[in-house]
């Protein structure tokens, strides 16, 4: 039965397709040519540069219609990704609490692992899906100006903002 819900839960999410949690709809910038990462990228060690920070999403490539939760939904709160040590993840995607790891290279190249994560059901679970959807076709990463954002090719298919840690709140 948990191969069965586990299986389940793997096809619902990479079939889910991602714009922003502050606003809900894509923006022309956000839409805009993708930033390239950065030389410092590279030069500083990106992974390390991450390790211990928290993000919030401020777009969601094909986010559509999908709701995502505010800070002041009562329950569910913010959608972050944190980064630990060792490469280690976890964060609030809509609904549910996630974990899993993520490796990164000098240049930026990015790959995640399959997320683990709680099986709650709520009135986000379709952001939640295409959030947890644009973790895994992540293949590079850039951090500049305070921006952190998630590429699949060329394409900039989620961009973050740095946050304190909402575990606190």
């Amino acid at each position: 039965m948990k191969i069965l819900n586990c299986a389940i839960s793997i096809a619902a999410i990479a079939c889910a397709g991602c714009t922003s949690c502050e606003t809900g709809t894509q923006s022309a910038q956000c839409a805009a040519a993708p930033a390239r990462a950065s030389a410092a990228d590279a030069a500083t060690g990106l992974d390390k540069r991450l390790e211990g920070t928290f993000w919030t999403p401020t777009f969601l490539k094909d986010q559509g219609n999908a709701k995502c939760p505010a800070a002041s939904d009562d329950g569910w709160g913010p959608v972050f990704i944190a980064f630990g040590a060792d490469g280690k993840v976890n964060g609030m995607s809509g609904v549910n609490f996630f974990g899993g790891s993520c490796k990164i290279s000098g240049d930026g190249a990015a790959k995640f692992s399959q997320m683990i994560s709680t099986r709650r059901m709520g009135p986000f679970i379709d952001y939640e899906g295409k959030f947890l959807s644009a973790l895994s076709q992540t293949d590079r990463m850039s951090l500049s100006g305070g921006e952190l954002v998630f590429f699949k090719g060329t394409d900039a298919i989620v961009k973050f903002r740095q946050i304190e840690n909402p575990k606190k709140k």
